[in-house]
């Protein structure tokens, strides 16, 4: 005598198993793969890290950007042309001219150290704010630091 399987909505367990393995499977393809092949970015520590590391080798420039406004009154009209007597400017100039694709952006209410990453996502610091962060659209931020 064979022993009949359980079905469940006329499928067997072994099928329905099956099946969630594969949507499960397929899922965490779109959420990790989709984020690699497309550069995307996510609000979760092993992001926020890769991130922050972009920003590491510039931490010290906002302070010396500061140091120029204050002894100088304005904002420097670019990174080349910050105070080389100021404590920090040199090295500041170096990690500046070593970053790839970060760019320095001055407006009347301050400036902006930036790096555009992906389609619509960029990372940098704000002298508004005064912190460095991910900003997805305007309306998006996330703090790195």
């Amino acid at each position: 005598m064979s022993k009949r399987k359980k079905r469940f909505f006329g499928c067997t367990v072994g099928a329905i198993v099956g099946l969630v393995m594969i949507v499960v499977g397929a899922g965490l393809f779109v959420v990790f793969g989709v984020s690699a092949l497309t550069g995307a970015y996510f609000n979760n520590p092993w992001d926020r890290a890769k991130l922050r590391s972009l920003c590491n080798p510039l931490q010290n420039v906002p302070a010396v950007i500061d140091a120029h406004r204050t002894k100088h009154g304005r904002y420097p009209p670019s990174i080349a042309d910050l105070d080389p007597s100021l404590p920090g400017s040199p090295g500041a100039m170096d990690a500046f001219a070593d970053s790839e694709g970060f760019r320095y952006i001055r407006d009347d209410t301050g400036y902006r150290l930036y790096k555009k990453l992906n389609w619509d996502g960029g990372v940098g610091y704000s002298s508004l704010d005064g912190r460095w962060e991910y900003a997805i659209h305007d309306d998006i931020e996330w703090p790195l630091y």
